[in-house]
């Protein structure tokens, strides 16, 4: 049990999983349902519960993934209805290390920025409407599959904590580094990895496309700058 609401009626209690129980004033159960079979979660990086909120069949939905999701519920026939997601952001996976957003990019040609974070994802942003439009996984190599977890910890590899991206003047491809001191280039319009590659000794620092489109510089707090091409991530200098 990670977390339990009780109203005049009725008792919430929620799991780590993202399992839901709904018990009435005589500790019967009366409903069970699962965020993780919820086509408004699949993107959610961790559903385990962390809060409720219950009052006048409103249901809000706090989850350890950073998510606040509001729900028409009734507990009388248990039928409930997704209204909207309040809000969302990067989360906090790690309990050995901090946990920190470290990089932020703005899209030259729309209204839209990136950011990533400790947390293996990058995270694509409206301006206007002040809202996440889509979440991506960086805990993955370019064949889709998720990187090992870290031996001692038993957390999130350095090679999926992102330090520093930046977003070519096109808005096409995304170029981000890493704590390993490793990059990815990802493409937008599909945002599947392009290119990957260990490109310094210690952890990338920033991450810059040169105007002209052609060349990509890395900072890595190893003390050096390295520059490739961007079309065949070549090493120049």
């Amino acid at each position: 049990m990670d977390a339990i609401h009780t109203s005049h009626e009725y008792a919430f209690v929620g799991d780590w999983a993202g399992n839901i129980i709904v018990f009435n004033d005589q500790i019967q159960r009366l409903h069970t349902f699962s965020l993780i079979t919820e086509k408004e979660t699949l993107n959610s990086m961790d559903v385990g519960l962390n809060a409720f909120y219950y009052e006048d069949n409103r249901l809000i939905i706090g989850t350890r993934g950073n998510e606040v999701y509001e729900y028409t519920f009734n507990p009388e026939n248990g039928s409930k209805k997704f209204d909207h997601i309040i809000t969302q952001g990067h989360y906090a996976p790690s309990k050995t290390w901090t946990n920190e957003v470290w990089g932020l990019s703005v899209f030259k040609n729309k209204d839209e920025y990136i950011t990533c974070s400790d947390d293996a994802t990058l995270r694509h942003w409206s301006i206007k409407e002040k809202k996440m439009l889509n979440v991506i996984s960086l805990n993955k190599n370019m064949d889709g599959n998720d990187l090992e977890m870290d031996p001692k910890t038993k957390e999130l590899s350095d090679a999926a904590k992102a330090r520093a991206l930046d977003v070519n003047d096109d808005g096409k491809i995304i170029a981000v580094g890493f704590w390993d001191g490793s990059m990815k280039i990802i493409s937008t319009a599909n945002w599947k990895i392009l290119n990957e590659m260990k490109v310094a000794k210690e952890w990338v620092s920033d991450v810059k496309f040169s105007p002209n489109k052609k060349f990509l510089a890395y900072a890595s707090h190893d003390n050096k700058v390295y520059i490739h091409t961007v079309h065949d991530m070549k090493k120049k200098f």
